[in-house]
């Protein structure tokens, strides 16, 4: 069962801001990183009217640039240092919390589930952050928070919070020739000493769609997870 994209806009989008690095996106706030600087806009008010404006240099990171960004009550921000993490109050980019060498290699990816936060580096180790009754607050913090490691695969073509933790790797396949299909592996990251459990992708189209490079979920068909290929078609799981 796959969405009805009859009235898909296809056309590329447009960008006013020249070479956006990384972009991030909660409710009506939109974040956008070139480099070592930071922009946060409100759509509500207007696509060009800024909010705040950040450097990481102010923050005391130099020769950086930002690698990662994630919202949750704030805006955790990854830099290359490698593996540096900044908490930033959502409303004004004032530094609330810092974890500089978190990781050890560059953070790809950061992700916000219910009231953890969650790091993943290119080595495959991923830092997962809770409250703690210290910080007295309802979200984790990174000058409190102890947080739990995990292992999950390496060279990954496509990671993603969907409820658990999608990852797919290339190589990693059921079938042969036209046949093949991608495997995802499904972590419970959210529950210690869970094992990860696979799903062989079934596209909608019967020859090989290649590997899985995008993925999410719609509120309409809560019971299924839509996935993206290299080849541009789509599968349902």
């Amino acid at each position: 069962l796959l969405p009805n994209a009859s009235r898909a806009f296809r056309r590329p989008p447009t960008l006013r801001t020249p070479k956006i690095h990384v972009p991030a996106l909660s409710g009506t706030r939109v974040l956008v990183a070139t480099y070592h600087h930071l922009q946060c806009f409100d759509l509500v008010w207007h696509a060009d009217v800024l909010i705040w404006v950040g450097d990481t240099m102010e923050m005391g990171v130099r020769d950086t640039k930002v690698t990662a960004l994630g919202f949750g009550l704030r805006v955790w921000v990854a830099l290359f240092g490698p593996g540096h993490l900044i908490e930033l109050d959502l409303d004004a980019g004032e530094v609330m919390g810092t974890r500089f060498g978190a990781h050890a290699v560059i953070v790809t990816h950061i992700f916000q589930h219910q009231n953890t936060m969650v790091s993943i580096d290119e080595s495959a180790k991923m830092l997962v952050f809770e409250p703690t009754a210290t910080s007295g607050s309802e979200v984790p913090s990174l000058t409190y928070a102890t947080p739990q490691m995990y292992r999950i695969a390496e060279k990954r073509v496509f990671l993603k919070l969907l409820g658990g933790l999608w990852t797919s790797v290339r190589s990693d396949t059921n079938g042969s020739g036209p046949t093949t299909v991608p495997i995802v592996r499904i972590y419970n990251v959210f529950t210690p000493g869970s094992i990860a459990r696979t799903a062989s992708v079934l596209p909608n189209i019967p020859h090989n769609v290649g590997a899985v490079t995008s993925g999410t979920l719609l509120q309409s068909h809560a019971e299924f997870t839509y996935l993206g290929h290299r080849v541009g078609s789509s599968a349902s799981v």
